[in-house]
């Protein structure tokens, strides 16, 4: 089973239940999840180790497996697809083309939704977009704002 693979299951393992069993699943999987946010998510351009680097690194070694738990049963019940279609624009919807959770299909679906919104594809780029290809994003950014 490949990093990605094992992320997606991590992750898939924690929604549903009672915030109890949340928590409990947590407690027992944080180390996995732990690794996988910070062994294999800070791998490849993360592995230079920038200030930033560090710093997101050390937030997800700080996590709690409660917070991580209310966390995601947070995210399990959140539903805002109502509102996108009033979504104020501009708006730009920025994908990673090897992103595992925030895929850009699910992105696709997104930008889809809000009216008007433009729908970037970023080669190459997993989660951590700003930090791992900040130039693609910058570029991004640069032509989607207006300038003046």
């Amino acid at each position: 089973m490949n990093r990605d693979e094992r992320g997606r299951r991590a992750f898939r393992g924690l929604l549903g239940g009672t915030p109890e069993e949340l928590v409990g699943a947590m407690r027992q999987r944080s180390p996995e999840i732990s690794g996988e946010l910070v062994g294999g998510a800070f791998g490849g351009p993360l592995a230079e180790d920038g200030w930033g680097v560090r710093y997101a690194r050390e937030q997800v070694r700080r996590f709690d497996p409660a917070d991580w738990a209310a966390l995601w049963g947070a995210y399990a019940t959140l539903d805002v697809r109502g509102k996108l279609a009033h979504f104020p624009g501009p708006t730009l919807v920025l994908a990673g083309a090897a992103e595992v959770s925030a895929t850009p299909e699910s992105m696709t679906g997104l930008a889809g939704a809000i009216s008007g919104a433009t729908y970037r594809e970023l080669p190459g780029t997993p989660h951590m977009q700003t930090l791992e290809r900040p130039e693609l994003v910058a570029q991004a950014l640069g032509e989607f704002l207006p300038r003046g």
